[in-house]
């Protein structure tokens, strides 16, 4: 079985919707709230097995031919064993929405201590919401990109490849790592152009300097001598 919630999800939607496999599909929908309580997917589980809880009553009472006082009883128990089961979901949804609601707290933190220049404190937040928010990729991304802006991108790599040691097969993981690569080769081509003008640029001023020692300076021709000085000079 796949190892990502999402990917359960979707084997236990076909067996539901497609192939009708309504108790297959309602086991997987349960070891998804079990195992994954704190995702998103782990809601969606929950309605569905309430359908298919809905589904197997209409489906049973239809079915059987029973009398009119265990038919009675027969509603009781399953409706008895129904709110059970939502009041059960309900907890589940709540605390996972207090989950939720806390991790995004941290992350609006995150972003606070970004805008605010504090890099290091933002990735401090980020490295406690990668335990406390288990198989949420929003953590890793944020760092990754923290790495990214200051262009170390091996960094921004680890981050990706640190979530997908844990939760592999997820694309976004794929898409992240590609991103990188992409503006690590820019980086680099840009960094190469500018080193070769800049070296450009100092060849340039070196040629211009030596031309300027090769190249003799003009000087200005002295006057003539006056042939009368000029306190010699007298006027009638």
């Amino acid at each position: 079985m796949e190892n990502l919630p999402l990917q359960i999800y979707k084997k236990a939607y076909d067996l539901h919707y497609k192939e009708k496999k309504l108790l297959e599909a309602g086991n997987i929908y349960q070891e998804i709230i079990q195992k994954f309580p704190d995702t998103d997917v782990s809601v969606y589980a929950s309605l569905q097995l309430s359908k298919i809880r809905s589904n197997s009553v209409s489906v049973g009472v239809s079915n059987r031919k029973v009398s009119s006082g265990r038919f009675i009883w027969f509603l009781i128990i399953v409706n008895l064993v129904l709110t059970a089961g939502i009041i059960a979901g309900l907890v589940i949804n709540i605390q996972m929405v207090n989950k939720r609601q806390k991790t995004i707290s941290k992350i609006s933190q995150t972003i606070g201590k970004l805008y605010a220049g504090k890099e290091e404190e933002a990735l401090s937040i980020l490295n406690e919401l990668k335990i406390t928010a288990r198989n949420d990729i929003t953590p890793f991304i944020i760092s990754a990109d923290i790495y990214l802006k200051k262009h170390d991108f091996n960094k921004a790599r680890t981050e990706y490849k640190a979530f997908q040691s844990l939760y592999p097969g997820n694309p976004l993981v794929v898409a992240g790592i590609k991103r990188i690569n992409k503006e690590e080769t820019g980086y680099l081509e840009n960094e190469k152009r500018e080193r070769k003008l800049k070296g450009a640029k100092l060849e340039e001023e070196k040629k211009k300097k030596k031309e300027e020692k090769t190249t003799p300076k003009y000087k200005e021709p002295k006057p003539p001598p006056r042939i009368i000085q000029k306190e010699d000079i007298t006027y009638f």
